[in-house]
C-alpha cells in the first residue's frame, strides 16, 4: 500500500481509499491514516492537489462521526490535511445479517432508520465543508441525494473561492444523477463522475451495491430523462 501510495505522491494523483465491511473498517482506517500522515504534509499548500490520500467515511455508522474526528485529531497533531470521501454506505442488509446471525440484531453497526443516515451525512458534510474552509481537510462528497447537495451549495454559500478550491469536490456514478453533476458544475463547483472498471463479474457486485445505496436515487431519472430529450430537440433545431 506505501508503495502505490508513493506512486501516487510521484505523479500527483490523488488516491482514495474505499470503505468495506464493519469487521475490517477499522483496520483499512488506520492503514488510511498512517498513509495520509506520509504522504499527505508535502501538499498543505498545494492549490490542484491539496492531499493525496483520502479515507472514505461510511454514514450509515453509528459511529462515523468518531471516525471523522479521530482523523481530525491526527492530522491537527502531526500537522497534515486529511482527506475524506464521505459516503452513506453500501453493505447495509449485509451488516444486519451478520448481527442477526450472532443473535444480536441489537448491535447492528447501521443507524437503524434512514432518516438517522441522512442525519448523519449532512452533520458529517457540514464539519468536513468547516474543516475545507480552515485548510484543514480535503473532501469529496460522493452521493446523489438531492437534500444533501442542497445543503453542501447552502453552506458554501457565495464564497466563490471555496466553490473552486480542488479540496471540495463532489462525485457521482457515470450514468446516474447527471443533472445534479451537470447542476453542480454551472453553479462553479469541482463535479465529476466516477467509473468503476474491470471484469464484469467483479464490477456486478459493487454497481449492486450502489443501486442499494442510492435506490432513492433512482428518483431523478425522469427529470434526467426530460433533460435529455429537451437537449436533443435543441440540437435538432
Amino acid at each position: 500500500l506505501d508503495a502505490v501510495c508513493s506512486e501516487a505522491r510521484r505523479y500527483r494523483v490523488p488516491m482514495l481509499i474505499d470503505a468495506e465491511q464493519y469487521s475490517i473498517q477499522t483496520a483499512i482506517d488506520f492503514c488510511a491514516g498512517l498513509m495520509m500522515l506520509r504522504h499527505n504534509r508535502s501538499f498543505e499548500s498545494d492549490q490542484e492537489t491539496p492531499a493525496i490520500m483520502y479515507s472514505t467515511v461510511q454514514s450509515y455508522l453509528k459511529d462515523s462521526p468518531e471516525r471523522l474526528k479521530a482523523y481530525r485529531e491526527l492530522a491537527s497533531r502531526f500537522r497534515f490535511r486529511y482527506g475524506v470521501k464521505q459516503v452513506r454506505g453500501a453493505y447495509m442488509a449485509s451488516e444486519r445479517r451478520r448481527a442477526a446471525a450472532a443473535g444480536r440484531p441489537d448491535l447492528s453497526p447501521i443507524h437503524d432508520t434512514i432518516e438517522d443516515t441522512h442525519a448523519s451525512y449532512n452533520a458529517g458534510l457540514s464539519a468536513l465543508i468547516d474543516e475545507v474552509r480552515a485548510g484543514h481537510a480535503a473532501a469529496l462528497f460522493a452521493t446523489h441525494n438531492v437534500e444533501s447537495l442542497q445543503r453542501a451549495v447552502e453552506l458554501v454559500g457565495s464564497d466563490s473561492l471555496l466553490r473552486r478550491n480542488a479540496a471540495l469536490r463532489f462525485a457521482q456514478l457515470y450514468g446516474m444523477g447527471d443533472s445534479l453533476t451537470f447542476g453542480l458544475a454551472r453553479a462553479g463547483f469541482r463535479a465529476c463522475k466516477y467509473v468503476p472498471f474491470g471484469r464484469v463479474d467483479e464490477v456486478m457486485p459493487y454497481l449492486l451495491r450502489r443501486l442499494e445505496e442510492n435506490h432513492s436515487a433512482l428518483g431523478t431519472a425522469p427529470r434526467d430523462i426530460s433533460h435529455f430529450l429537451a437537449e436533443l430537440r435543441r440540437r435538432d433545431l
